[in-house]
């Protein structure tokens, strides 16, 4: 395990137990995502953390954690997921194959937009 993927799994965690879990299962999809992303700036569970890709990352890992047994929610966010690492390899350069990409999928859970109200909020 490198160190980058500790600090994602402490962070990830952390920011399960003191943001996600707190929250009713049945809690909206929308107080999720923000209780997510608000906790991946929480310095107390990503302390380690110091760049935003890392703070995003833990936030959609800790989304992971939480809609384990939520297979359309998870389905979901890989889905968005697969579509923005296909974007980040086109501007870096790296051929995409997007016509073998899938044009329809389950839905976007619009995590960009939460982590940007979260990293606004928090001021950095």
């Amino acid at each position: 395990m490198s160190a980058d993927q500790a600090v994602l799994s402490i962070s990830c965690s952390a920011i399960v137990h003191d943001y996600l879990k707190p929250l009713p299962r049945e809690a909206e999809e929308e107080k999720v995502l923000e209780a997510a992303f608000v906790g991946s700036f929480d310095d107390n569970c990503t302390w380690m953390v110091g760049d935003d890709d890392l703070r995003f990352r833990c936030g959609i890992g800790a989304l992971l954690i939480f809609y384990k047994d939520d297979g359309e929610m998870t389905d979901r966010i890989k889905h968005e997921l697969l579509l923005i690492q296909a974007l980040s390899a086109a501007m870096r350069g790296v051929p995409v194959d997007f016509a073998a990409m899938p044009e329809d999928g389950p839905g976007f859970v619009g995590m960009r937009k939460y982590y940007m109200a979260a990293k606004e909020k928090d001021g950095r």
